[in-house]
């Protein structure tokens, strides 16, 4: 069956290095943010608030999409839209006790929890307590300590890590390894918990080479750069010396449903499943979020090179992940949990708005490098 393509002034996905840090296919299919515009006003949307006539119209194609897309491949989606005259959110599927799925659900944003931890480390840029040129070690051996370890970012990766700095790791361009693969990945499933946010980091540390590229050399993804970037955070922290307890949105408005996860089963927080798989549908080593919601579901809804469904390959869905420990989310990396409709207010803030950074701030974190090295490369 041929899906609708997509319309002409929809961008393609181009993946950058930029601080928003490779949202991807979470990002995407969580959050659609577009500026305002006049138009006829009719009763619509999920809030019960009156949508204009084309919100109202691209609200029905997109819950048609949505539960044709859900249907075929028995996943739970959830898609929010916002901008200044109005928001709305479809869902598809069923939560994890089996209801129907509500636009107040949670799910887990994996690598779209990166923009928020971005966030913080930018902030904290702005009130002087960091810097973007500044080498990273010192904030993070700090934060290791805290961890009650006497290592450090050197006798973990070696006299290159001198060179690291705070906005190389923002901008994945610290060359730092990615402890996220298969085989890091699969023990640690198994065993349903991780020791802490250092476990993360020592096993880059021990792969071989422990940097894809000298620091500032290359933009490479990689998520132990901001395990990394947690552990800076909790190096300046005055206020804990408890990797559990950072506060990762301090910078943040209050969004009702956006919380982060460190340690506890994922069930008593979240309200659907999540699934890891070893490849994604286009064979690379992506895990999690994106390993899921990639060309199948954005394919067809977004117009990116999938055309159909039924010629698509599903990935083989390994370990339910709602049966984990939040440990196993990678802290600062991918510890985000909550509804489509908060984390489009959380991009609606940040970039419509431009309420939550600085403006020069702000600015920084929109430049962009697209990845010329590794996963996703060009």
């Amino acid at each position: 069956m041929l899906l609708p393509q997509r319309p002409p002034a929809w961008p393609r996905v181009q993946h950058t290095g930029s601080l928003f840090t490779l949202l991807g296919a979470m990002a995407l299919l969580c959050v659609l943010t577009y500026r305002s515009s006049n138009a006829q006003m009719l009763q619509g949307g999920n809030t019960g608030l009156v949508l204009p006539a084309p919100l109202s119209r691209l609200q029905v194609q997109l819950q048609r999409r949505i539960s044709f897309l859900s249907h075929r491949t028995g996943f739970a989606i959830q898609l929010s839209f916002k901008r200044a005259d109005g928001e709305f959110t479809v869902v598809g599927g069923n939560a994890a006790d089996g209801r129907l799925l509500t636009a107040d659900d949670t799910f887990l944003f994996g690598s779209g929890t990166k923009p928020i931890t971005a966030v913080a480390v930018l902030d904290a840029i702005s009130r002087g307590l960091l810097s973007e040129s500044e080498p990273a070690a010192h904030a993070v051996d700090l934060g290791i300590r805290k961890l009650g370890s006497n290592q450090t970012l050197r006798s973990l990766f070696g006299q290159k890590a001198d060179n690291i700095t705070i906005g190389q790791l923002l901008r994945m361009q610290s060359g730092v390894a990615d402890f996220d693969v298969v085989e890091f990945d699969r023990e640690l499933l198994e065993r349903g918990i991780a020791t802490g946010p250092l476990e993360f980091v020592r096993a880059a540390a021990e792969l071989e080479p422990p940097f894809s590229c000298n620091p500032g050399a290359c933009t490479s993804y990689s998520s132990t750069n901001y395990v990394l970037a947690g552990l800076a955070l909790l190096g300046i922290d005055d206020a804990t010396d408890s990797w559990e307890n950072l506060d990762q949105a301090r910078a943040l408005p209050k969004y009702s449903s956006l919380s982060y996860l460190n340690t506890g089963p994922l069930n008593r927080s979240l309200t659907t499943r999540g699934y890891h798989s070893e490849k994604n549908p286009e064979g690379a080593r992506a895990t999690g979020t994106a390993t899921l919601l990639g060309g199948p579901l954005l394919g067809p809804l977004l117009g990116l090179g999938v055309q159909t469904v039924s010629d698509t390959v599903l990935p083989k869905l390994r370990t339910e992940i709602w049966e984990q420990d939040a440990s196993v989310l990678g802290w600062t990396c991918g510890n985000g949990v909550g509804s489509t409709a908060d984390m489009a207010r959380f991009f609606w803030d940040l970039l419509v708005e431009r309420s939550i950074l600085p403006p020069d701030i702000l600015e920084s974190m929109k430049r962009t490098a697209v990845i010329n090295k590794g996963w996703s490369e060009g």
